[in-house]
């Protein structure tokens, strides 16, 4: 059994979550700030050419760097996903085999479960093998957080689409303006995705190493994956 040290990666992916999460609340104001010119010209201000310019520069700019850093995140946290999902197949024999943490989030219906099935699987047999070795056990994992997670997840994948379809086809001031109030929810709900991931990624770093000592290693527990359901 050999153990791939995987501090490395969970850095990068943390530290990409936190930029997403610094550039959506730089988004956040920005939209606000968009909502507010626009709203300006629907209380009867005169429409100000340059500020509208200005206000689609910003908002352009701001949109690539959040693209670039959720691209970069989201290699960054499967690179993370499949080698702690490896690292514990070694050692647990788990139901899936490796490629499937970077494939499943590929195949299209199969994403909307098999990534958090394979993460629950993963927290789940990570909890036993610190269960099994009490007197060392300095902590387990919280299930909680993998729903919680996984659902704001998804339900961001929605509010993302809803959004970029509102601002494309938004063509008068009320729905420019609808538009900005739903990018400022959607980019709102994007930060808490981003927190709630940042966390899964947190939890597991920290223990992740301590499954692989002498002690747990020493003394592997019989669980059977087969019980997880699919």
């Amino acid at each position: 059994m050999t153990y791939k040290p995987n501090d490395q990666r969970a850095k990068m992916a943390q530290a990409l979550l936190l930029a997403i999460i610094i550039l959506y609340g730089i988004g956040l104001i920005s939209s606000y700030f968009e909502y507010r010119l626009i709203d300006s010209w629907r209380n009867g201000a005169a429409v100000d050419m340059g500020a509208a310019t200005t206000n689609d520069l910003r908002q352009k700019i701001i949109a690539i760097f959040q693209i670039l850093a959720f691209i970069g995140s989201a290699i960054c946290f499967i690179m993370w996903f499949r080698r702690a999902y490896a690292n514990l197949d070694q050692k647990m024999n788990l139901r899936y085999s490796d490629g499937w943490a970077a494939g499943g989030w590929f195949v299209p219906i199969l994403n909307l479960w098999r990534p958090v099935q394979m993460m629950s699987e993963m927290y789940r047999v990570a909890n036993d093998v610190l269960n099994s070795n009490t007197p060392f056990n300095p902590k387990t994992l919280g299930m909680g957080g993998i729903g919680a997670w996984w659902f704001a997840w998804i339900f961001n994948n929605l509010l993302g689409r809803i959004s970029f379809q509102m601002s494309t086809k938004a063509e008068t001031l009320d729905e420019f303006a609808n538009a900005a109030v739903f990018d400022i929810v959607a980019t709102g709900w994007g930060i808490a995705t981003a927190l709630l991931a940042l966390k899964v990624v947190r939890d597991y770093a920290a223990v992740e190493p301590i499954l692989f000592t002498e002690e747990y290693t020493a003394a592997e527990p019989a669980f059977d994956t087969s019980l997880l359901d699919d």
